[in-house]
This record gives structure tokens, C-alpha cells and sequence, in this order.
């Protein structure tokens, strides 16, 4: 299945709101399907044929990287639950999504990732 089907018929696309902004890699190309629902699309820059970054592609590069980092750890947190290391009957199946919504709940719950200061 191609990334394209895969969004549309995921149902993802009705979940995001106007000015939401989807992190992807590279190749992960579904700008025109984001466009109707006015949602960015975040991937790092291509060097194509040039030998270097611009500056601001430099710094484009780094913060999509450091944002990634972050995904990565709640990912991780998330396959913290044995539950998901298991095999599922099934007669469960049909249970997986419920699971998977409470799992990422309890990891919304857990410290946050990023030190959140008040000032």
C-alpha cells in the first residue's frame, strides 16, 4: 500500500485541524492531501544536487531532527507496555484499537518528556 492510500484511507486526515503540522521523513510525500485541510507539512530538506545546506535548511534539518528525537522517546514509551510485546487472540483483535488509545493515554499521563518550566 502505497503512503498516499495509506493516509487517505486511514481516516487520519478528518482527525487534523487548520495550521496542525504533520512530521515526516523524507519521501513521505502527502503535501497535496494535507492542502484541503490546511495542514502543514514538516519534512527535512533534500539536498538534491547542491554539496550543502543554506543556513536556514541547516537549521530546518535540526529542528525537525530534535523534534523527531522527542517523537521517538514517546514511542518508546509506548512499547514500554508488555501488552504489545505479546501475541493477541483472535478473538481480541477487534479490541486492539481500544488498547491502543488507552496505552497512548497512559503514556500522555506519564512526566512529560520536555521539561515543561513555568514562569
Amino acid at each position: 500500500m502505497s503512503d498516499k492510500r495509506l493516509v487517505k484511507e486511514s481516516g487520519i486526515l478528518s482527525k487534523f485541524e487548520p495550521g496542525d503540522t504533520v512530521l515526516a521523513d523524507r519521501g513521505f510525500n502527502i503535501q497535496e492531501l494535507l492542502l484541503p485541510y490546511q495542514v502543514n507539512l514538516a519534512i527535512p530538506p533534500f539536498l538534491k544536487k547542491k554539496k550543502q545546506f543554506s543556513l536556514e535548511e541547516d537549521a530546518r534539518t535540526k529542528q525537525v531532527a530534535n523534534a523527531r528525537i522527542h517523537i521517538e522517546r514517546v514511542i518508546g514509551r509506548v512499547k514500554d507496555f508488555d501488552i504489545l510485546r505479546s501475541e493477541l487472540p483472535l478473538d481480541m483483535f477487534d479490541l486492539f484499537d481500544h488498547m491502543a488509545v488507552v496505552i497512548c493515554a497512559l503514556v500522555n499521563l506519564q512526566e512529560p518528556i520536555i521539561p515543561l518550566h513555568c514562569q
